[in-house]
């Protein structure tokens, strides 16, 4: 009897252990190409997919990639790149909207026209172009 106590102990252990590693979300990293000219860009950038899924988000200016960590099963990749996109930056996989663009109202932050003179990708917040 205690053997099959220890036994039926073990097996519901076990299940219990299963189900929570099957439970726990699946964590993805991934990057992609933003269009973007400058810190103001990179700001919005990672406020666009500062949403419920999304674990991380970082912009590196440089090489204009957007590197996230989010949960797959709670935000798509799509979606990350449709919120990117709403917020007025272009991606490889979802361009914005001319309205989208348009509401940019920083100058320097204007990337389809090419910076404008005066600005630098590490642009203060109070840059005024």
């Amino acid at each position: 009897m205690k053997s099959f106590k220890l036994q039926y102990t073990l097996f519901l252990g076990l299940l219990v252990a299963l189900i929570n590693i099957q439970a726990t979300p699946k964590v993805v990293e991934t990057s992609f190409w933003v269009a973007a000219n400058c810190e103001h860009c990179a700001e919005r950038i990672e406020s666009a997919v500062d949403v419920k899924g999304v674990k991380s988000a970082d912009f590196d200016l440089e090489t204009s990639m957007l590197n996230v960590v989010y949960k797959p099963e709670v935000i798509k990749l799509t979606k990350l790149h449709e919120l990117v996109a709403a917020a007025g930056h272009d991606t490889k996989k979802v361009k914005a909207t001319e309205a989208a663009y348009k509401s940019i109202e920083k100058e320097c932050c204007q990337y389809r026209s090419g910076k404008p003179s005066g600005c630098s990708k590490s642009c203060s917040k109070s840059c005024k172009h």
